[in-house]
């Protein structure tokens, strides 16, 4: 059959899911929050914060890589005429926005606008995250990494229960993961109503400092421990009838075996415990290493009546959700690119990268539950957000009308409905 390229001037979008997006922000309030947390502009003729940050969220949640894709959606009328907008700020406005929020209090008032955001969130009894992340950019005043690569390095801070980032510090490339992890474990705990009750961490954590803060506010932990002098001696005192075989979450035999003994990190009148797993080497014995096995060590207060060493190093190893976390963050997210030349620009497009994820997750959990809780951002996004619709006006309403299957439009519909229709939250 002949075909014919006909260009169209109609109102058709591919992004009919951004409007719940839109609805849920409106809902929780968050232009409000955004234009009552940042200092006012100086000019009455500037967007304002809200805006800024408005079209800096959508972007990230249709997957854009770059500022100049803001012009996608400015060259996208449907999803203006949806939405009720009149304009995008530009991607040089966008870029001096966030040199000029970056530079000053930029992303402190966006964390106090996420620390409001999380008073929504259910549940109690938190597991904390703790990790740093790499991200490569050769940019003008980045740093070195540990990887010889050149760019910067956030920690970030994740609630395992519900994948939401509850806080971050974006570092340069060169600092130390170790730095400032207690007065970061504070931050993440503030913002997010002092309800954590577990940190997990990898070696950066395994400072004294870090013990003696989490024993002083009562919380469990385990972290990863740097397997020195004192750890490896520990080690080798462990009788060989006290290693017993590990098993998986499902209960079936594992090829590492598992063992414990107390360990006096911070004093012997506070020991703690050391959790250690071995398995046999599968290489050739190095000439220098006659070890037969390789040794990972936890160190945790976790009770041994509750927490046997082996289901402490599979609930340590949970962390692994965390690496799939920053993952969808950085690649998913949009947030491996970084667009700016400054660091405290970068920042700040990190920082409302991380909001745009949190939102996305905030959402999932208040209406997507059962279908889309454990969906990626990726899954999330191709299918609800990038779906086709024509927007028509009849008479005095605006019909939108959604090409998908009936049963996600229900799920789309009663998404819309409940967002647009109910009062907004306090």
């Amino acid at each position: 059959m002949k075909k014919q390229l006909v260009h169209s001037t109609e109102l058709i979008t591919a992004k009919a899911g951004l409007l719940i997006c839109d609805a849920f922000e409106k809902y929780v309030g968050l232009p409000e929050l955004i234009d009552t947390t940042f200092p006012k502009p100086g000019s009455n003729r500037a967007f304002a914060h809200s805006k800024h940050v408005g079209t800096l969220v959508q972007m990230f949640h249709d997957g854009a890589s770059q500022l100049e894709d803001v012009r996608e959606l400015a060259e996208d009328k449907a999803i203006q005429k949806m939405m009720d907008i009149t304009s995008y700020p530009g991607s040089d406005a966008l870029g001096n926005w966030l040199r000029r929020q970056g530079s000053s209090t930029g992303v402190e008032c966006l964390w106090k606008v996420m620390k409001q955001l999380f008073t929504n969130v259910s549940g109690k009894d938190f597991t904390l995250d703790i990790d740093a992340t790499v991200i490569e950019a050769n940019k003008g005043d980045a740093e070195k990494t540990y990887k010889g690569t050149v760019g910067y390095q956030p920690m970030l801070g994740i609630i395992a229960e519900n994948n939401i980032t509850v806080f971050s510090e974006f570092r340069q490339g060169n600092c130390s993961p170790k730095k400032g992890i207690v007065n970061f474990i504070a931050g993440c705990r503030e913002n997010i109503g002092n309800r954590v009750t577990y940190v997990r961490s990898d070696s950066a954590a395994f400072q004294k400092s870090v013990v003696k803060y989490l024993v002083k506010e009562g919380l469990s932990y385990s972290i990863t421990a740097i397997q020195n002098e004192a750890v490896e001696q520990k080690i080798k005192e462990i009788p060989e009838e006290s290693w017993n075989t590990g098993t998986d979450a499902d209960g079936m035999k594992t090829s590492y075996s598992v063992a414990e003994t107390d360990y006096a990190f911070i004093g012997k009148k506070k020991s703690c415990r050391l959790v250690v797993k071995r398995e046999k080497k599968d290489s050739q014995l190095d000439m220098f290493d006659t070890s037969e096995y390789r040794y990972w060590a936890i160190l945790t207060n976790l009770s041994s009546e509750s927490y046997s060493a082996n289901r402490v190093v599979l609930t340590h190893q949970m962390r692994g959700q965390m690496e799939k976390c920053i993952g969808e963050l950085k690649h998913h997210c949009g947030l491996d690119r970084l667009p700016c030349g400054q660091f405290s620009a970068n920042a700040m497009y990190f920082t409302v990268g991380i909001l745009a994820a949190n939102l996305l997750q905030l959402l999932k959990q208040d209406t997507f539950f059962d279908d889309y809780l454990k969906a990626s951002i990726k899954t999330f996004r191709y299918k609800l957000i990038h779906l086709a619709a024509r927007v028509i006006k009849h008479g005095r309403v605006l019909l939108i009308k959604i090409a998908s299957s009936l049963e996600k439009f229900k799920l789309i519909e009663s998404a819309y409905l409940k967002y647009s229709l109910s009062p907004p939250l306090s």
